[in-house]
């Protein structure tokens, strides 16, 4: 038998909250992998519909769950917003290939900057994409520390790449900012060691 709830409690970065059933009773325990379709990432106060089954300690828990989209919601508000998210990731790596390609043509960039950028985006693409799988199976995850740390030493580019192309980290804000605030001090820091590095091994 279906039942209908709203989902509170929903914890993003660890993938599972809690159904408050609509009839009333308790809470029941749900966990992102029970989700039939995820192409819509589950939210807190959203309406979903769900099957139920015992879990540990005789509690249950949710299964083969759907979510309820609002008809009375406007059907572009989501879209709009991850769209305009997508537009400044792109945009900011698009600014960085120009200053790149500006002070390679006026004052030259040390090839090793080139490596570490490439190397660490392709390690942070493939850690981002096994934290996503993660999240999904409901296995073990990568810290928000350790992916903000690849940011940081240059993997935000594949970062950017990673959140566009599998919609992982995407959305939490606390997390969003972190990583912008990573992104900056990365940049400004390669524009220092660049001058740094010209002024002491002129060409």
């Amino acid at each position: 038998m279906r039942l209908e709830g709203t989902l509170r409690s929903w914890n993003e970065e660890r993938g599972f909250g809690f159904i408050h059933p609509r009839n009333g009773g308790e809470d029941v325990f749900v966990h992102i992998s029970a989700f039939r379709t995820r192409e819509v990432r589950p939210e807190s106060n959203q309406l979903v519909s769900y099957e139920v089954e015992p879990g540990q300690q005789g509690k249950l828990r949710a299964r083969n769950v759907d979510q309820i989209l609002s008809s009375t919601a406007a059907p572009s508000a989501v879209p709009e917003r991850v769209v305009r998210r997508d537009a400044y990731g792109w945009l900011a790596l698009l600014l960085f290939i120009f200053l790149y390609a500006a002070l390679t043509v006026s004052r030259g960039v040390p090839e090793i900057f080139a490596a570490i950028y490439v190397i660490a985006s392709i390690v942070t693409i493939a850690v981002y994409a096994i934290d996503k799988y993660s999240s999904i199976r409901g296995g073990w995850r990568v810290s928000e520390a350790m992916l903000l740390l690849l940011g940081l030493i240059g993997g935000w580019p594949g970062a950017i790449v990673a959140q566009q192309a599998i919609r992982h980290k995407s959305k939490k804000p606390a997390f969003r900012r972190a990583f912008w605030a990573t992104v900056v001090i990365n940049v400004a820091f390669f524009i220092f060691m660049n001058s740094v590095l010209r002024n002491a091994f002129p060409l």
